[in-house]
């Protein structure tokens, strides 16, 4: 008899301890998918992706001013492209709102800067504008990059824009295919996460056409007074960002 009471009561605590068990395990595993839930929802990514994102894109390096040829424009801020008012104004005009231009020994225009109040960079831009633009040149190629008022690359993928071009021309200064590049931040990569980053910067890429490389008309020198465009370029499509006179 007492060998029965004894073997129940053992029995009532190896189900018992088996039970906690049981709920233990469940717990953790409702801990770890918890976690993995989180971790999840802001798409980890290690260096190594992100870095491939940005690992052509040209980083700002300064430019000693006095050795090129630099020119002042005046312009305003409009709803949407800023216009050029004036061309080739005298240095000691360029003060409230004025575009310099930069230009090489070529006679290329190799940086342009929307500036105000005399020499800060403007900062007020919409997302679909940058204050500086540089311009890299190669053989047969024109790298276009678009850096904010910080002089670091352009962030525009939330404009759907990318910020580094290449233009591979002929010998015609034809524009015949073109890569493109959209600098990803890390704070964009944590908003966005790597899977809306990934299909945003494919959808960019895919919507840069080779027809005109558009910043060359807030300069007055171009590319030694050309404008690359595409075969199929329609002018009428353009809206300048001038009066033509």
């Amino acid at each position: 008899m007492k060998t029965r009471y004894f073997l129940i009561i053992w029995l009532s605590i190896f189900l018992s301890c088996n039970t906690e068990s049981k709920k233990s395990t469940v717990q953790e595993d409702e801990t770890t998918i918890e976690q993995l839930a989180e971790v999840n929802s802001v798409d980890t990514y290690d260096n190594g992706t992100i870095d491939n994102f940005n690992e052509e894109i040209i980083f700002y390096q300064e430019i000693d001013y006095s050795k090129h040829k630099v020119k002042y424009h005046l312009w305003e801020p409009t709803a949407s492209t800023p216009k050029i008012i004036k061309w080739n104004i005298e240095e000691k005009d360029a003060k409230e709102y004025f575009i310099q231009e930069t230009i090489d020994e070529k006679n290329r225009v190799i940086e342009i800067k929307f500036m105000r109040n005399n020499d800060s960079v403007y900062n007020d831009f919409t997302i679909f504008e940058s204050p500086i633009t540089r311009f890299y040149y190669e053989d047969n190629k024109v790298t276009v990059v678009d850096y904010d008022s910080e002089f670091q690359p352009a962030e525009l993928f939330e404009a759907g824009l990318a910020t580094q071009i290449t233009y591979f021309l002929n010998k015609e200064n034809f524009i015949e295919a073109v890569t493109a590049k959209v600098y990803v931040s890390d704070h964009l990569m944590h908003y966005f996460g790597m899977k809306t980053i990934k299909k945003g910067v494919a959808e960019i890429k895919s919507n840069v056409m080779p027809t005109i490389i558009f910043p060359y008309y807030f300069t007055d020198n171009k590319m030694n007074g050309v404008i690359p465009k595409g075969e199929n370029f329609d002018e009428k499509t353009v809206i300048k960002p001038y009066n033509e006179e």
